[in-house]
């Protein structure tokens, strides 16, 4: 969820789960994640829903996230990077700079439709389904002149990078709202390269919808303040009398 209608306190909540698995000639790993992230303004939230995963150095520490699981912690500014905090607080000359980087976006030859699959139903909206084929030259110049505005000049090696990354999206799908032209929906298929020899496949959905409604997002009533020396104090050795959160 997106709160922007107060451009002095934005607002935004945000819900990651992740779960998966790797294996290799020596060993094999698999575990998942769930959490919550919430802010408003400069106030930043936190809760860990779940975190499991059968590696031995996270399971030595269970004790200890399972103190946390499903609390709510207020987490300090000094905790939070300084580009996430940008996206919350910003003044005019920022909002204009937004303003410039939206336009850059609008304007760039960045994908074109190698495929239309024609009306569908989703996220209770009809909306056209479109097949992507990505433009590497639109996304090269759009990368140099974005970092342009932002008064940097891209590298020659970090471009090649992000064009690597780009080469390696197998399948890109958008569904586009017939009456309002929104996206409510995308997909991506990335089968990144390794030089290890290791295969690998990704994908990722987004699901869209409730534009221009208002979103709910509120300061958690019952958070504590995080104090991240609570991990440092803790001593596996006898975990049976964790820290508790500081209040």
């Amino acid at each position: 969820k997106f709160d922007r209608e107060n451009e002095e306190e934005r607002k935004a909540e945000v819900e990651l789960s992740v779960s998966g698995s790797m294996q290799t000639a020596e060993r094999s790993l698999s575990g998942n994640v769930d959490l919550a992230f919430r802010t408003l303004g400069n106030q930043f939230y936190l809760q860990l829903k779940k975190l499991q995963a059968d590696d031995p150095s996270l399971q030595s520490i269970q004790p200890i996230i399972k103190l946390y699981e499903g609390k709510w912690l207020k987490l300090s500014e000094d905790l939070i990077p300084e580009n996430v905090k940008k996206l919350q607080k910003k003044d005019e000359a920022a909002l204009a700079k937004e303003e410039e980087y939206k336009k850059l976006f609008r304007e760039s030859s960045l994908f074109s439709v190698s495929k239309e699959y024609g009306v569908e139903n989703v996220n209770g909206q009809k909306a056209y389904h479109y097949g992507i084929t990505w433009n590497e030259a639109g996304v090269r110049d759009y990368l140099q002149k974005s970092a342009a505005l932002s008064g940097q000049t891209m590298q020659e090696s970090n471009l090649n990078d992000a064009l690597r990354f780009l080469t390696a999206v197998t399948n890109t799908e958008f569904w586009i709202g017939t009456e309002d032209y929104y996206l409510y929906k995308s997909a991506l298929t990335l089968n990144p390269p390794s030089d290890s020899g290791i295969k690998s496949q990704v994908e990722l959905t987004l699901n869209a919808n409730s534009y221009n409604e208002g979103a709910d997002i509120e300061a958690p009533e019952d958070a504590t303040d995080f104090n991240p020396m609570d991990f440092l104090q803790f001593n596996p050795s006898s975990p049976s009398e964790p820290p508790a959160p500081t209040e």
